[in-house]
């Protein structure tokens, strides 16, 4: 996710289907059939009507999910547009997924993105065929009246026999009690009494019944003809089932696999198995054995293979609050039922394994199980496989099935008769073990369907081939990622530990974000790969650059599991110019806390190779002196869906309507201990599965800043060194669900509270080169003149919109993977087109300013891939890029020969995002390229020298790091001078002028640097003395400087 946090990744997440859950009456205050106008829409759609004070409809769409026929796609141009007009305002006919329940949507504009409000939504009851809405109110109405009465619009369970009801616009009752129409129902359809209702807030009410928590529940509220679901509160779950073992997932003991799936609301959970070489081929299923606080297990053990048996019949009911602790779904309700085959028709040797109850685990450390199955004791019965199945339509909106597109389903009135069947194929040979076959699981809950769904703790998948646009699920036909049956401790060699040389605190990092892909998708350099480019294979053999670049980390853009984009296409390059639709990813869609993501592998249908190629990354990163850290995005995922159909409505922050929360669909309630328990786990897990060094969390601060904490202690405790950053814009919407959370997001302002975890400073970005909110301006490195002391304390890491307490509490930077390029803004900024010579060489040397200003500055410095050569993503192609671009133009207004360049780039193109190696090595061609490179690496090497460039406390910046003052400056200017010291007493002068015309200045006497050494000059940079060093002059008491230049002198 940017690091900038600009409205564009805002809208790519909103653009990932989202869901808002059992409970979401949506905003949608008054939702009861009326009478339709004589106009009406087709059975099977509805009318979306909307009005504007301005009457202008052109530009405007509606952006739909849920339970729509087509959620749209891409963004904002995937908008429908208002097709019809009428005396209310414009209209458009939405169509509906069958069996719709409910419809949420926004109004946008259709180029640009912009929202006109919030989300809008409804409950699609029966009868309802219009729905209304106005510009500047989020509610949704049945009538072009707009009448607002008093509706029910969520309920949640709060404790034994109480509920929290909402009930919009409830104001509207007057002094009357809403009690004489509230009634309750369980789970089994028994009426509940209401023995009183007391009113807690303008639209909510406290609901009391007889009623238990465990076994009555999910109840069902109704008010005025409305009915919701009330599910328990997360809070009452916490308390009844939350889990603290270590052994959820599929783990590997003695050659079991032990299969635990945390899911204490589901009455069923069965397993089911899919062929290894086959994903779509599904080759059978078995139920699990519910166990205490909601975990329910099963035992895979190789070799109990039985001939093909009768399908298994279904199991007795269970009570739909929930089956006692302990008791199994098996049919028989016998847990020691002989075994079963997994063998079908499609299968017919079977999987070679059966499942045994599963045992109590006492594990010390996680991923690891001490006990197996009782010796003896008899496989729970696997049940018959069923035939072959995929979710082919998304599971929050399936389309309609089993209909001819005519509407006619009589028979034709000749039928031939059916070819006859050909023989079943031969069985092929069993099997050895499980390892390598792929799984879900299908999880029922009260009041839903069953619903198939990921292993959330899964640690690796099958190849996910969901198209880009998210308009189809690919090849593999199923909407749902599949786990693998693997064993990560047999997999690939055991990573080394980082020697870092000289890091000892965050100070000390000098991180270079990067992108795998991006790295070696260059076709220049295709000759020289042994490795298919674009893998992690194929990253390992580049590493000798950065090596010799000098940074301490490569931090790396998420490379676990994300959802958009085809795993087996990821060898494709994309060379035609274009920003959407491709399959590239940057990531930030994650699937899978656990999972790498195929799209790395030299072969993602391999579940097993994507661990060992990790794991041989990670350890020749480590051999080659430079650390890991991965780009985490724990705070949302693609759909809110991968873990709500597990357990409902827990999961996710909503507001008191149910609505999702988030900028990016939806936030994960880091509040809750099970979502807090999914990211520790999974930081564990990398950190001791694959030796990472630090983690870079995405939208940090829309986590809670215990839940930070909590995951950092966690990852300091297997690695001390543990490095861990994050996006820590004030985005926190945790408390719009719970007040009590106010003020508790892992943001900027926990800076003050906290000295584990370092932010990005966008004032540092802001002051030296424009960012969010202000691109493209002049600023200090392009022309515009800043506050000399609000910039200095920014580079003291002292920002002041963050109450940093210590330097590593801030990291420096100017360019990250999203935005434009440090290069681009640089040109868009002084309105020279980098194409011509001259102007190529004046971007270069503010380059070299900036680079200089991030490595000099106190706190944790940060590169981003190519900043320290001059990365463009200028599109070079014909015509016009779809989305994501600015137009440049030079100071007479004119476009620039090719005038495209495109910012967030993460649907574009190859073409667009690759490393281009030619400009970053190939100095004969590119010759400013060159040097910017070499003079960044030598202040690299410089940064690593001395401390006096990363100091470890505030109180020593302080007193080391000073302004110099001399009256030529103004108190905005752009010019900056300073002196810092290093704890060895070694005095560095830094003068720095970012004016396009010679800066002279007289400093104080003693900080005249005449017979000091010259380490940095206009063009070279290192720790050895410069000979003949160039781009000032020291006359008597006065330092000249010349235009964009940086010089440090040392003493």
């Amino acid at each position: 996710m940017p690091v900038s946090r600009p409205l564009v990744f805002v809208l790519f997440i909103a653009m990932l289907s989202t869901v808002l859950g059992a409970n979401a009456d949506v905003g949608s205050p008054t939702v009861h059939p009326s009478d339709p106008p004589a106009s009406s829409p087709l059975p099977g759609f509805v009318r979306i009507h909307y009005q504007r004070t301005d009457d202008a409809y052109d530009r405007w769409g509606l952006w739909l999910w849920d339970d729509v026929r087509s959620p749209s796609s891409p963004w904002p141009s995937g908008a429908q547009p208002f097709t019809g007009r009428d005396a209310f305002g414009a209209w458009a006919d939405v169509p509906l997924a069958a069996h719709p329940r409910k419809i949420g949507f926004l109004i946008i504009d259709r180029t640009t993105g912009d929202k006109e409000g919030g989300n809008k939504g409804a409950i699609l009851q029966a009868g309802i065929s219009h729905l209304y809405v106005k510009e500047g109110d989020d509610r949704v109405y049945l009538s072009p009246e707009l009448r607002v009465t008093p509706a029910l619009q969520a309920a949640t369970v709060i404790g034994t026999g109480t509920v929290r009801v909402l009930i919009a616009d409830a104001a509207a009752l007057g002094d009357a009690s809403p009690a004489p129409g509230l009634a309750l129902t369980d789970v089994h359809g028994r009426t509940v009494p209401v023995t009183e209702v007391i009113a807690s807030g303008p639209d909510t009410f406290v609901v009391k019944g007889e009623f238990a928590l465990a076994s009555d529940t999910p109840l069902t509220v109704s008010y005025e003809g409305k009915s919701v679901t009330a599910p328990l509160a997360w809070q009452v779950i916490d308390e009844l089932y939350a889990y603290d073992g270590n052994d959820l997932g599929c783990i590997w003991h003695h050659g079991q696999a032990h299969l635990a799936l945390w899911a204490p609301l589901a009455t069923r959970v069965d397993l089911i198995v899919f062929d290894r070489h086959d994903q779509t081929r599904e080759v059978g299923r078995m139920p699990l054995t519910r166990t205490d606080r909601g975990v329910w297990r099963a035992v895979v053990i190789p070799g109990a293979l039985r001939p093909p048996g009768p399908p298994a019949p279904e199991p007795a009911a269970a009570p739909r609050g929930g089956l006692p602790e302990g008791q199994g779904a098996h049919p028989d309700g016998n847990l020691g039922s002989p075994a079963t085959s997994l063998a079908s028709p499609t299968d017919p040797a079977g999987l070679n394994t059966a499942m045994a109850p599963a045992p109590a685990f006492d594990s010390s450390s996680l991923g690891t199980a001490t006990t197996s199955a009782p010796p003896g004791s008899e496989a729970l019965a696997l049940g018959s496989a069923v035939p072959p199945t995929a979710n082919a339509t998304p599971p929050s909106h399936q389309a309609d099935q089993g209909h001819s597109s005519t509407g006619d389903n009589r028979p034709s009135a000749v039928e031939p008769p059916a070819p006859p069947s050909p023989p079943p194929p031969p069985p092929p040979p069993p099997p050895a073990d499980i390892r390598g076959y792929f799984y879900q699981f299908e999880v029922t809950n009260p009041g839903r369907p069953p619903k198939r769904v990921l292993d959330p703790y899964a640690r690796s998948m099958a190849p996910v081939t969901v198209d880009p646009t998210g308009a189809s699920p690919g090849p593999s036909g199923d909407w749902v990622g599949k786990a693998a049956f693997v064993d990560p401790d047999a997999i690939g060699p055991e990573p080394s530990p980082a020697r870092l040389e000289g890091y000892a605190k965050r100070e000390d990092a000098i991180i270079y974000e990067v992108h795998v892909r991006d790295f070696t998708s260059d076709p220049n350099i295709a000759g020289e790969l042994k490795a298919r480019w674009g893998s992690f294979a194929a990253f390992r053999e580049r590493l000798g650059y950065l090596k010799d670049l000098g940074v301490t980390h490569i931090q790396l853009l998420p490379v676990m599991a994300w959802y958009f984009g085809d795993e087996t296409r990821m060898h494709e390059r994309e060379l035609e110019w274009s920003t959407r639709g491709n399959q590239y990813n940057w990531g930030y869609d994650p699937q899978s806390y656990f999972s790498l993501d195929g799209a790395y592998s030299e072969r993602p249908e391999d579940p097993e190779l994507r661990i060992a190629e990790f794991k041989e990354l990670v350890d020749a990163i480590h051999a080659a002196g430079m650390g890991v850290i991965l780009d985490v995005v724990y705070t949302h995922m693609a759909k809110a869906d991968f873990l709500d159909d597990i357990v409902p409505d827990y999961f996710f922050f909503k507001d008191p309507r149910g609505t999702l929360l988030g900028d990016f669909g939806n936030n994960l309630a880091t509040n809750r201990k099970m979502a807090a328990k999914l990211i520790t786990d999974s930081v564990a897990y990398w950190f001791r599965q694959y030796k990472i060094d630090g983690m870079r969390w995405d939208m940090m601060g829309d986590a809670t800043r215990d839940a930070v904490e909590q995951a950092y202690a966690v990852a300091a405790a297997i690695n001390p060194r543990a490095l861990f950053l994050g996006e820590g814009w004030r985005t926190f919407k945790g408390h719009l669900e719970d007040p009590a959370l106010a003020g508790l997001g892992a943001d900027q302002d926990w800076m003050a509270h906290t000295d584990r975890v370092g932010v990005f400073s966008d004032e540092f970005r802001n002051e030296l080169k424009s960012g969010f909110g202000c691109e493209g301006q002049p600023r200090f490195l392009t022309g515009g003149p800043r506050d000399l002391g609000r910039l200095f304390n920014a580079l003291k890491a002292q920002p002041s919109n963050t109450p940093s307490t210590a330097p590593g509490d801030m990291v420096q930077y100017i360019e990250a993977h999203d935005n434009l390029t440090l290069h681009d803004v640089i040109a868009q900024a002084i309105r020279k087109d980098p194409e011509v010579p001259a102007h190529q060489l004046e971007i270069q040397r503010r380059i070299r300013l900036g680079n200089a200003m991030v490595l000099l500055a106190q706190g944790t410095a940060f590169l981003h891939a190519g900043q320290e050569w001059g990365r463009t993503k200028q599109w070079l192609g014909p015509g016009r890029p779809e989305q994501k671009f600015h137009t440049f133009v030079d100071a007479a207004g004119q476009p620039f020969r090719h005038p495209y360049f495109i910012y967030d780039s993460y649907d574009s193109s190859d073409a667009v995002n690759r490393f281009d190696w030619t400009r970053a090595t190939d100095a004969a061609r590119f010759p400013e390229q060159a040097t910017t490179r070499a003079f960044t690496r030598g202040l690299i090497a410089l940064r690593r020298s001395s401390d006096a460039f990363r100091l470890g406390s505030k109180e020593q910046v302080d007193r080391q790091v000073i302004r110099l003052e001399a009256p030529e400056l103004a108190a905005e200017d752009l010019v900056l001078a300073w002196r810092c010291t290093a704890t060895t007493g070694e005095t560095y002068r830094i003068f720095v002028n970012a004016d396009t015309r010679p800066r002279s200045l007289t400093p104080p006497a003693s900080d005249l640097p005449a017979g000091h050494d010259v380490v940095v000059d206009a063009t070279r940079a290192g720790t050895a003395p410069l000979e003949a060093p160039a781009g000032f002059t020291i006359e008597g008491s006065t330092i000249t400087l010349d235009p964009l230049t940086v010089v440090i002198f040392r003493r």
